[in-house]
Formats: C-alpha cells, sequence, structure tokens
C-alpha cells in the first residue's frame, strides 16, 4: 500500500515496466511478432535457500487497483492500495542435471550426499 504520492508513482512506473515488457514487439515492416524480453530472477539478497529460476518470460500482468474496495488519495486521484500479480513463465526445463550442478542447482553438492547415504557408500 502505497503511503503517500511518491510510492504511488514508483507503483504506477513498476506495473509500467513489467506491462511494457510483457508485450511482443513489430519486426520492421509490422510483418511478425517479436518475442517479449527475457527476465532473469533472482531473489535477494540471496537464493541459497530458495528455487533458482531458469530465464522467464511474463505471461501476464494483473492489476487490481481496488483490493480492499475502491479508496483514492483526495489531492492525486491515485489509489490507496494497488494488488499486483504477476505470472512467469519459464523458457527452458528444468532437469535432473540441473539439481546436480552446485551451481544451479536447487540442492547442489547435496544430491551426491544424499545419494551416498541411500546407497551406503
Amino acid at each position: 500500500m502505497p503511503r503517500n504520492l511518491d510510492e504511488s508513482e514508483r507503483i504506477k512506473n513498476l506495473v509500467d515496466v513489467f506491462k511494457y515488457h510483457s508485450l511482443p514487439g513489430l519486426s520492421p515492416g509490422a510483418v511478425f511478432f517479436s518475442y517479449p524480453e527475457v527476465l532473469e530472477i533472482k531473489f535477494r539478497p540471496t537464493d541459497k535457500y530458495l528455487y533458482k529460476f531458469k530465464p522467464c518470460v511474463v505471461r501476464n500482468v494483473s492489476i487490481n487497483y481496488a483490493p480492499n474496495s475502491p479508496s483514492f488519495y483526495r489531492s492525486s486521484n491515485a489509489p490507496t492500495a494497488v494488488q499486483i500479480t504477476i505470472s512467469l513463465q519459464e523458457i527452458e526445463i528444468i532437469t535432473k542435471a540441473d539439481y546436480l550442478r552446485s551451481d544451479t542447482g536447487r540442492y547442489g553438492g547435496i544430491v551426491s550426499e544424499v545419494t551416498n547415504l541411500l546407497t551406503g557408500t
């Protein structure tokens, strides 16, 4: 929820950026569509214990400007609450090999440790 006009503007800019990057472009001559931008999503400050994403595209951006009922700041007519829902689609398939790689895998080197425990080696 924006607490002031500055935060309302920041939310509007964020919404505009996601909407823009979720849309296709047009090729020269406007004959074909071009693909939307590919995003690299990472959790900050660290994704050590969280899911690691493959490259993604934005499938859908949904904005609800009245999640708690219509309410606007009197001075600017900006909404007092905004609910943003963004759907992402990974464009590469996650495989077992991805989990075995310590640099990209969610479990990293733990997979081999668990395998050793299960096999007794």
